[in-house]
């Protein structure tokens, strides 16, 4: 297919690591991505309380076959998603945080046969919050996002996006607190007159409790929450499952 599937990464914690496996497992389950190209950018940052997990990451990615790519320089997330973008190959781009797992059945697909027919979007949106503000009627099955009322601009949260839209709309600043990046970006979009579509529900819950942002390194760290653990159903097309999930 016309996709890259990007995982952005850092990992810091075993914990992490779990839920890198976890956000892969469920991709290979209820969707068609083990048709697509796979790669991961990850952070290198570590200290003496965090010892970086270099070893561990590469053997996962080794066994689930996913081009691996350390990034250089001090954590960022916004400068971690733009690296996500300029390391793709296709037409279009899917990166997705490391904790972030798909919830259902996810027609990648039909999502580039919907961007194929629609020029004007830019990407679709996976997953959203509630509160997000759509535009009325529905386009071809998709929902629109108001980005003229909504701020909140999927830096973390899985979406297909253009792999030209930063040459068009531009990257995410960075060197900012990731929830400053996504309320610049998103104003950015909406003065720019970009247009994003979603899917009808938002498709990814944010899993864990373990941050990989640390107080002192200058990123604020995130309020995360453990989901239950979903029974994964055995095998999947394409790609081995986890070791730990066989």
């Amino acid at each position: 297919m016309n996709v890259d599937i990007c995982l952005v990464t850092w990992p810091n914690s075993p914990a992490r690591l779990e839920y890198f496996t976890r956000t892969v497992d469920a991709l290979l389950a209820f969707s068609d991505a083990g048709r697509c190209r796979w790669y991961c950018s990850a952070e290198t940052h570590s200290t003496d309380e965090r010892p970086l997990l270099r070893r561990e990451l590469e053997t996962l990615c080794e066994h689930y076959a996913i081009e691996l790519s350390w990034r250089l320089a001090d954590p960022d997330v916004a400068a971690n998603q733009n690296r996500a973008l300029m390391m793709g190959r296709a037409d279009y781009v899917i990166p997705v945080h490391d904790d972030f797992e798909l919830n259902g059945r996810l027609d990648i697909a039909a999502s580039i046969a919907f961007l194929d027919g629609h020029p004007k979007y830019c990407a679709i949106r996976y997953q959203y919050p509630k509160g997000t503000w759509f535009a009325f009627p529905d386009v071809a099955g998709f929902r629109e996002v108001d980005l003229e009322k909504t701020c909140w601009a999927f830096l973390e949260s899985a979406s297909m996006r253009r792999r030209s839209m930063m040459d068009r709309y531009g990257p995410f600043e960075t060197g900012l607190p990731y929830q400053a990046a996504e309320y610049c970006y998103g104003r950015h979009l909406a003065r720019m007159g970009a247009r994003v579509a979603a899917t009808p529900i938002s498709m990814f819950d944010h899993i864990g409790d373990q941050s990989a942002f640390l107080q002192d390194s200058g990123i604020p760290s995130q309020q995360n929450r453990r989901l239950p653990r979903r029974p994964q159903p055995a095998g999947s097309a394409g790609r081995g499952m986890s070791p730990a999930s066989k």
